[in-house]
């Protein structure tokens, strides 16, 4: 049976700590890109403070799994990592305005490529 101390320097091995996709990790995109998708989010109801995979799915014809792929690839700031896996943050995911932002940005200059 291992001892306490070693099973406790175990444990400390093993944790890893969350790190969180800010602004300043994301790509910059151009200046007509971001104002159509600023545009575009204006368009939406003025009282819809977060949106979740069905109203970008609804709103925008975007998939849950091209957003899924679109945050593992880690260019929608607010989500968190554990190692390669994202950090669930409850049963439903919401995603602000900032983040719907990215979002777009990253599809639409996915597109134009």
């Amino acid at each position: 049976m291992a001892s306490p101390a070693k099973a406790q320097s175990r444990s400390k091995k093993l944790k890893v700590e969350a790190v969180t996709v800010s602004e300043a990790d994301l790509p910059s995109y151009p200046a007509d890109l971001s104002a159509s998708v600023d545009r575009s989010i204006s368009e939406l109801p003025a009282g819809q403070m977060w949106f979740t995979y069905r109203d970008v799915q609804k709103s925008f014809g975007v998939s849950r799994a091209t957003v899924a792929r679109r945050m593992k690839m880690k260019l929608v700031p607010g989500i968190r990592f554990q190692n390669d896996r994202i950090i669930e943050d409850g049963s439903v995911r919401r995603f602000d305005r900032l983040q719907l932002r990215y979002l777009l940005l990253s599809l639409r200059s996915s597109q134009a490529l």
